[in-house]
């Protein structure tokens, strides 16, 4: 009789590797490809020299996947500067005089041209 439910004796079962990814310290590009990664592994390298991290990946049989280049930059908080987006009341003042200084000749324009036709 035979039990489907039970594995088969001498079967080969890949073994899951379910550890923390190695992080490490690298110097350039170079060095993160050379990088040794164990199979089905995955490593974060962090370059000493530029804002850049590279993840490298093997797949189970220990060949290499492509490296990804990650840039960082810092995250800062935003100051009341730049959050800020009102304007002050003299500053919307001076802006409206000089709109409707510009706006003064089209409007003399305009009044000269309706009591021309008012006449006529």
């Amino acid at each position: 009789m035979v039990r489907y439910n039970q594995p088969l004796q001498g079967a080969y079962y890949p073994q899951q590797n379910f550890n923390s990814p190695i992080c490490a310290y690298v110097q350039g590009e170079a060095a993160a490809k050379a990088y040794p990664v164990a199979p089905g592994q995955f490593a974060v390298l962090i370059d000493t020299e530029l804002p850049v991290i590279y993840t490298k990946t093997t797949d189970q049989f220990g060949r290499p996947l492509p490296v990804r280049i990650l840039d960082y930059v810092e995250r800062v908080e935003n100051s009341p500067e730049q959050v800020n987006n009102y304007v002050s009341k003299s500053d919307f003042d001076n802006f409206k005089n000089e709109i409707k200084e510009m706006l003064k000749p089209r409007q003399n324009n305009y009044k000269n041209q309706s009591a021309k036709e008012d006449k006529q």
